[in-house]
């Protein structure tokens, strides 16, 4: 984009240039055939369009050496301004990031002021509608494959993440990891984003994974960076979204970049944390005086619904699975093993909670027991995982590996707090 913005600045340079040079030469020409009658006045026109052709030429020479956006002493919204009035489409390029990794200067209040900070959310497929969907409200199912009995098959499993996360003024993994390969990313102003919701238990405003319940509706001030053949296309989609185009094949670096070109403090994201504690620590102190959480995903009660609720349905396949195959409740071996693995999915589930949520052990499991009472209209009693139609020794046999699972785990993890 600097790049774009330099040749048309250039452009419009050498236009006003070619445009004096040509009322000189005209000039000199109605002075001659005048005979230069006035030569002081002759004089002064002349050292006049001399200064402006100067000007032009430095300006020419230095916007032709120019690497920092901000030396083009105009904003970014200028910026893209200039470049949709020409009919040119914005676009960020390597050399933006760059450029804009060896300096850049923030233009925007600080990380201890609201109008200072701005979320950024990468993923794979973009919003619609001005709208970024939760996984569960898009319906998404993921594929998985899981080991039924001594098979190994793929099974759908719904996706139950009812919320969308965000770096605070920051990008989720630049440089690796899962998000890494995102194609799309979306900036919001904190204050927008906020104002999106009156509840603010809906909130979650942890710096490295700040999130919030539900959709996520896009103001006029967000931002939306998509591969550059997909801009027209993503405008339609989300008219009221600024959209801009990148080249590469993920947007990696670019959402980082976007982030400073608007002027904003560039917090490194380094898990849920900011590699920058002091700055934390401010943007901390300002989130929860008014009145917001901030504390980490996993210790949430939003992460213990949504694996209790993965867990239930992966527990209802097997059930399915068995009743799908009433001739399994004869076979010792097979029932057996399949008691086991049912029961390894609520171990599973309690190292996944990992105690953060201030939840033991036994609410776990009676909430595991009544959800799948009331979903798969299965009587399990809070001691163990024990199918009503099951006989009393494959009972046992789940209640039993139950308890040693739950035993074998260090206590003082998930101990009431």
């Amino acid at each position: 984009m600097i790049e774009q913005l330099k040749q048309l600045m250039i452009e419009d340079l050498k236009k006003e240039l070619e445009q004096i040079q040509i009322e000189q030469q005209s000039g000199k020409y109605n002075w001659l055939e005048r005979k230069i009658t006035k030569q002081k006045e002759y004089y002064k026109w002349y050292c006049e369009i001399e200064d402006k052709i100067i000007s032009l030429k430095e300006q020419i020479e230095k916007l032709e050496n120019i690497d920092d956006y901000n030396d083009l002493k105009i904003s970014f919204e200028q910026g893209m301004k200039i470049l949709l009035e020409h009919g040119v489409s914005p676009t960020l390029t390597e050399n933006d990031i760059i450029n804009l990794s060896k300096k850049h200067h923030n233009t925007k209040p600080g990380i201890d002021n609201i109008d200072g900070l701005i979320m950024c959310h990468k993923r794979s497929h973009p919003p619609k509608n001005d709208i970024i969907q939760t996984a569960k409200s898009a319906g998404i199912v993921k594929k998985e494959i899981i080991t039924i009995g001594a098979e190994n098959k793929e099974v759908e499993i719904n996706n139950y993440r009812d919320t969308i996360h965000f770096v605070v003024n920051g990008e989720v993994c630049i440089d690796d990891g899962p998000w890494y390969d995102s194609k799309y990313a979306i900036l919001i102003p904190m204050r927008d984003f906020l104002a999106s919701d009156t509840n603010k238990e809906n909130f979650n405003l942890c710096p490295g994974s700040a999130y919030k319940k539900g959709d996520v509706k896009l103001t006029a001030n967000s931002w939306l960076l998509v591969p550059q053949e997909e801009v027209e296309e993503q405008k339609r989609n989300n008219p009221n979204v600024n959209v801009i185009g990148y080249e590469g094949a993920n947007v990696s670096k670019y959402a980082a970049t976007l982030i400073k070109m608007l002027g904003y403090t560039y917090e490194r994201d380094s898990g849920y944390n900011w590699s920058n504690p002091e700055d934390q620590a401010k943007y901390t102190s300002l989130i929860t005086g008014m009145g917001y959480q901030a504390v980490g995903h996993n210790d949430s009660t939003d992460m213990y619904m949504e694996s209790m609720t993965t867990c239930i349905d992966k527990i209802g396949i097997y059930l399915d699975h068995i009743n799908n195959n009433p001739e399994l409740l004869n076979n010792h071996e097979s029932i057996t093993l399949l008691a086991k693995q049912i029961a390894q999915l609520v171990t599973e589930l309690l190292s996944r909670i990992n105690g953060t949520t201030n939840v033991s052990n036994e609410k776990v499991v009676a909430d595991l027991c009544t959800c799948l009472s009331i979903k798969h209209h299965i009587s399990l009693p809070v001691e163990g995982l024990k199918h009503l139609g099951w006989s009393d020794e494959i009972g046992k046999l789940i209640v039993e590996d139950l308890k040693n699972k739950l035993t074998s785990i260090d206590k003082s993890k998930y101990a009431v707090r």
